[in-house]
């Protein structure tokens, strides 16, 4: 289909007319307006949703999302538009690792504060531990 109404679109791609409202108000997919004001969504406008909805499960922002479909649209200098988008992906792809690092070590802390609470009896000494566990994060 090369056409789709906002209806189609959605169920299509299961999402709710009003995050494609949403989308065309930020930018992100504006599809074209019909003379009755209805919204007729293109090829191109489908392939961009697309990418919004992987990088938005990419844990990516709306703004950064705007950013990548910015350089993806600008035809006037590919090659610095390619350049910007590689960079900004690898930083993202960087930003990514370092934030698994960051809830890796969350979780082992928890694991440790977790086995040390289970061992105890009482709520005597949580303080301790939680105490611990929070110096522990500040590292």
């Amino acid at each position: 289909m090369d056409n789709y109404t906002i209806e189609s679109m959605a169920k299509t791609m299961n999402i709710s007319k009003q995050t494609l409202r949403y989308y065309d108000t930020l930018g992100l997919v504006c599809p074209q307006r019909l003379e009755n004001g209805y919204r007729r969504y293109s090829k191109a406008d489908y392939l961009d949703l697309q990418l919004v909805l992987m990088l938005k499960r990419g844990n990516f922002s709306l703004d950064e999302i705007k950013i990548v479909l910015k350089n993806r649209r600008d035809l006037g200098n590919p090659h610095a538009s390619l350049a910007a988008s590689k960079k900004f992906l690898h930083e993202k792809r960087e930003n990514l690792i370092q934030q698994i690092h960051d809830l890796n070590n969350l979780v082992k802390m928890l694991d440790s504060t977790l086995k040390q609470v289970d061992a105890l009896d009482s709520c005597e000494g949580i303080d301790q531990i939680i105490g611990e566990a929070y110096e522990s994060v500040l590292e």
